[in-house]
């Protein structure tokens, strides 16, 4: 039992420094290199991988920290990009199920419906406080990083496994 939280803790820990580090570089480096202000939403990815990997509750807690952060990396309203990234961790963790769990590309299209989600969750906020685009804008804009966000899913994914059997194998060598 000791080990199991030692191990479940040290993955954490991994995983919010990863956290950190994906919102960083989403908010410099892939927001100067997007395409007419398109670039993929790593943390999206990273919320919906976590949560199709260790399940709703989880997922959910990821999200609404990553979405924290998110807000103070961008100076948005607090609590609005976490109010966005809730559903794609429900969604994501969907792929948890057993008879659902094909790998790779259940985890790819569960992307592209997480993407389209929080961009429309995300625009209802918008409109609600009277900036944004419209929905029909934001749902085009939604399709085409959803497409991007599903080609960095490989990546990330094997990031997340990695990680989680560092942590296994720290807690194990310990």
């Amino acid at each position: 039992m000791f080990k199991q939280d030692n191990e479940s803790n040290v993955t954490r820990f991994l995983f919010a420094i990863l956290l950190i580090i994906v919102s960083v570089a989403q908010f410099t480096w892939l927001s100067a290199a997007g395409f007419l202000g398109i670039s993929p939403n790593l943390v999206l990815v990273f919320v919906l991988i976590l949560a199709g990997r260790y399940g709703a509750r989880e997922g959910v807690v990821w999200a609404f920290a990553a979405g924290i952060l998110l807000d103070l990396l961008a100076l948005d309203p607090l609590g609005s990009n976490a109010l966005a990234l809730i559903p794609v961790a429900l969604i994501g963790s969907v792929a948890r199920r057993s008879m659902l769990h094909s790998g790779l590309l259940m985890i790819m299209l569960m992307v592209i419906a997480g993407t389209v989600t929080h961009f429309v969750v995300a625009s209802i906020i918008d409109t609600l406080m009277g900036s944004g685009y419209s929905l029909s804008v934001s749902i085009r804009l939604g399709l085409v990083t959803a497409f991007l966000n599903a080609l960095t899913v490989p990546p990330l994914y094997g990031l997340v496994m990695l990680l989680d059997r560092v942590g296994v194998q720290r807690v194990a060598q310990a």
